[in-house]
């Protein structure tokens, strides 16, 4: 009995510091484990430009290439994703910038809301009202900024 107390008890332990490690990962999108799956920002010259969650080395990056809205297709159901958009406001604050949310869940193409298109459609057309460049972003700036993209690339 006594064995499986010990096992019980190891095993709640090895997944407390599992999920923290898991936590702080995803908390930390600039870690050696999440870079290698990071899009780079993109500028094209036109108005969008996008990319991953910006990083605090990013904003002044980000300023100066003109850019007055970040765009975030973060979604604070997400609990990570909350953490990271509490951090992005004050960013955005600090750097002058209007930060939009448009909260999108996307698992590895996936799209898994009902609202989903409708809520893509919201951001590409605060996109397109926007003045100034705009930064469109998601965590790893992939697939959720990829629908947004080709809403705003049918739009012309």
């Amino acid at each position: 009995m006594r064995s499986k107390i010990t096992y019980l008890l190891y095993s709640l332990l090895a997944c407390a510091i599992l999920g923290g490690v898991a936590w702080m990962v995803l908390v930390s999108p600039e870690n050696p484990l999440v870079t290698p799956f990071r899009a780079h920002i993109e500028n094209s010259g036109s108005q969008v430009i996008s990319g991953p969650y910006p990083l605090r080395t990013d904003f002044p990056v980000l300023k100066g290439l003109g850019v007055k809205t970040v765009v975030s297709l973060l979604d604070p159901r997400i609990p990570y994703e909350a953490k990271l958009l509490e951090q992005e406001r004050e960013l955005a604050r600090e750097y002058d910038m209007r930060l939009l949310n448009f909260p999108l869940i996307n698992v590895m193409g996936h799209k898994m809301r009902a609202d989903y298109e409708q809520t893509a459609r919201a951001a590409a057309d605060a996109v397109t009202k926007s003045e100034g460049k705009v930064y469109l972003h998601c965590y790893l700036g992939l697939h959720r900024v990829r629908s947004v993209r080709d809403l705003l690339e049918a739009q012309g």
